[in-house]
């Protein structure tokens, strides 16, 4: 039957407030989706994505001193000229064809608080209490009506800014909670009527038909799920986040997701670095290993229609950790946290594959004012789109060549990768950036995107 969308008369479950469902409408006629995974902890970039070959250290000058290394070189992987991963990293490498990796990105230099720098990471700026970035993008790009789902180690820590609209990633997997079906349902019709009023015409729901259509999709997550963590996740509360948000984005419940996947204790590693790192990380790489495989094998058939796709074509997907570690060792066998450089991960729709953007700069302990080594982010040149060479570096310390300086009448355009220049290039790739406050005065980097 036909109703008026004030008169349906449909319950929300109180057990899912305080959600305040904001469902917007499709701002493309193709869904793209986007999963934040966050490693938590501060992972050791050259044990995965930024690895330092021995010999080119000694050849540099760098002992085993200034770099703690926990590898040799004939466990490194090569994947492209020039181009390799640590052992840590080694289930990605089938996969190094769909990833786009960023290494050299500059956090905050003075700061080595976890939390601040994971809030930053996600963000985008160094305001801790601004959104993460899925809800940027809800809010600038639309969102499905779920809202954004997220499994996060420290709730409290989840930064929404004004957008209310979210859900843990494991309630959408409760396909028999009548409560959820009815929020589904209210949030559909809110979003019926929304349009109806957008287009100057009256909405008409029928309720019975949209019940049906919420039973069904909210079954479609229930049944994905299960097939995912069976197939390709390992069972914990981890991969069930990661498994579930994956289900929500299949059966278009929601666009977004920020999921942490790895515990930040474990990589936390101001001791047995040597021994347990690489381990935890190698195990967390694998989490990232299977969320591609995950999306790559699964067919997008929206609405029942086969699109010839997999949900690759149809999603983007950022890896990052809060900062590195440091080169140099702690107390015999750990290491502490560096904010002077991170990596990042990407793959998915608009992400061209096969690519390492950015690089660090190992510095000697005798050329840092704290007598310590230093793994640091290398300058970027952001016209040529190549980290700086070592010529160009001593002429940035001597003076000669200035940092940020920038236009069409110079040569370079000398700046560091830093957070928001990432969250800026995901913007564009949304075809939102010129609707990203939070990163607008950010650089972007073009050649991580393709049409």
């Amino acid at each position: 039957m036909a109703l008026m969308a004030k008169t349906t008369g449909l319950v929300v479950g109180s057990q899912y407030l305080p959600f305040s469902l904001q469902a917007r409408a499709e701002t493309s006629a193709e869904p793209h989706f986007f999963l934040l995974l966050k490693t938590n902890g501060g992972w050791d970039v050259t044990l995965a994505m930024d690895s330092k070959l021995p010999a080119d250290m000694t050849q540099q000058g760098i002992d085993e001193t200034d770099f703690y290394r926990v590898y040799t070189e004939d466990q490194m992987i090569k994947v492209a000229d020039r181009t390799y991963f640590g052992p840590a990293a080694a289930s990605l490498v089938p996969y190094f064809q769909d990833l786009c990796v960023v290494n050299g990105v500059l956090m905050l230099p003075k700061v080595t608080n976890h939390e601040i720098n994971r809030a930053y990471m996600a963000i985008g700026n160094s305001k801790p209490d601004d959104p993460y970035f899925p809800f940027q993008l809800a809010m600038t790009a639309g969102d499905a009506p779920m809202g954004v789902a997220h499994r996060l180690e420290y709730v409290d820590q989840l930064r929404t800014g004004s957008y209310t609209s979210k859900i843990a990633a494991r309630e959408l997997t409760q396909a028999q909670g009548g409560g959820l079906q009815d929020l589904y349902v209210q949030a559909l019709m809110d979003k019926i009527t929304r349009e109806a009023s957008e287009n100057g015409t009256n909405a008409t729901i029928d309720a019975q038909r949209l019940s049906l259509e919420a039973q069904a999709a909210l079954a479609s997550v229930a049944d994905k799920f299960k097939e995912f963590r069976e197939k390709y996740f390992d069972g914990t509360d981890e991969g069930d986040g990661i498994a579930a948000t994956l289900a929500g984005f299949n059966a278009g419940v929601i666009r977004y997701g920020v999921v942490d996947y790895q515990s930040d204790y474990e990589l936390d590693t101001h001791s047995s670095h040597s021994t347990k790192h690489p381990l935890v990380l190698g195990k967390a790489l694998s989490r990232v290993a299977a969320t591609l495989k995950c999306l790559k094998e699964t067919p997008y058939a929206p609405n029942g229609v086969e699109s010839g796709k997999s949900l690759f074509d149809y999603t983007t997907v950022m890896v990052v950790s809060e900062f590195a570690r440091t080169p140099w060792n702690q107390g015999g066998d750990g290491t502490d946290h560096n904010p002077y450089t991170n990596s990042c991960l990407m793959f998915g729709k608009r992400i061209q594959g096969g690519q390492v953007i950015g690089n660090s700069r190992m510095i000697s302990r005798k050329d840092t004012s704290e007598q310590r080594s230093r793994l640091q982010a290398n300058l970027f040149d952001f016209k040529n789109n190549t980290p700086i060479s070592d010529e160009t570096f001593r002429s940035v310390l001597s003076g000669d060549i200035k940092v940020g300086a920038c236009s069409a009448d110079l040569p370079q355009c000398l700046d560091f990768i830093m957070p928001g220049t990432l969250m800026k290039t995901m913007a564009k790739a949304f075809g939102v950036d010129d609707k990203a406050q939070w990163v607008s005065k950010s650089r972007t980097l073009d050649q991580i995107l393709r049409a």
